[in-house]
């Protein structure tokens, strides 16, 4: 949802809450409606640019700084205004909590982290011994246990984040997107051939370059997909069970 799109609806929810509002009576739902009256034009006056998370983070930080103005409000000593601030502070924090979290290019601390939880380093050290066991017992000469091991410690450092790029880039297109998907294509290729063809250029081993490419393009690319899930395996049971029950 576009800032603009996003700052109409927030609106319309804080007219909603204002009429429910102006159904009170007495001095105490006006100071109330005051402080709700407030939050709303700072929102109705706000900028409309950026993508939604760090616009409604922007507008909860001003929000905070109005709640600062009002605490010594010698017209409210009560707090009513206070509490109609907070009202709408209240949904504004709903509304972002709705909403996905912004599109990073670079992985952050957070993608480091899930690379440590258990279950994928044991579907990780499962695929190395397997791949190990081929590269010791099947004898092909562009398959030993270097290349094994250089390809599969940069598959699973960087397919997450190139799956990541090719999701975010072509369902929420942001800016300068293409170039998302170039990283994510260069990156990729690096991993598949590029590590390859330096490894056995430098060990004098046969290079299949075509075959390993047809064969490892596929793997890599499943293997971010697996591994781009963020969060445990009980919650990735939950979340399928409740998209196929969803479909129902």
């Amino acid at each position: 949802m576009t800032s603009p799109t996003l700052r109409a609806a927030l609106l319309a929810e804080c007219d909603a809450a204002l009429t429910r509002v102006l159904q009170g009576h007495g001095t105490e739902p006006q100071r109330v409606r005051a402080g709700m009256q407030r939050a709303r034009d700072l929102i109705a006056t706000a900028p409309e640019q950026g993508a939604a998370e760090p616009w409604l983070r922007a507008r909860l930080v001003e929000l905070e700084a109005l709640r600062a103005t009002l605490v010594h409000d010698p017209d409210d000593p009560d707090g009513w205004a206070l509490g109609g601030l907070r009202s709408i502070t209240d949904l504004v924090a709903a509304r972002l909590a709705r909403t996905p979290a912004a599109p990073r290019f670079l992985p952050d601390g957070a993608y480091f982290a899930e690379l440590g939880r258990p279950w994928k380093l044991g579907t990780l050290a499962i695929a190395l011994g397997l791949l190990l066991w081929g590269a010791l017992v099947l004898e092909i000469s562009d398959w030993d246990v270097g290349v094994t091991l250089i390809m599969s410690a940069l598959t699973y450092l960087t397919a997450p984040w190139s799956v990541r790029l090719i999701w975010d880039a072509l369902r929420r297109r942001p800016p300068r997107w293409p170039l998302w998907l170039l990283a994510a294509g260069a990156t990729c290729w690096f991993v598949v051939d590029g590590a390859y063809a330096a490894w056995h250029g430098a060990v004098g081993n046969q290079m299949l370059r075509d075959a390993n490419a047809w064969a490892s393009t596929p793997l890599y690319l499943m293997a971010g997909v697996v591994w781009s899930w963020r969060g445990s395996v009980a919650e990735l049971i939950e979340a399928l069970r409740a998209a196929l029950a969803g479909r129902r």
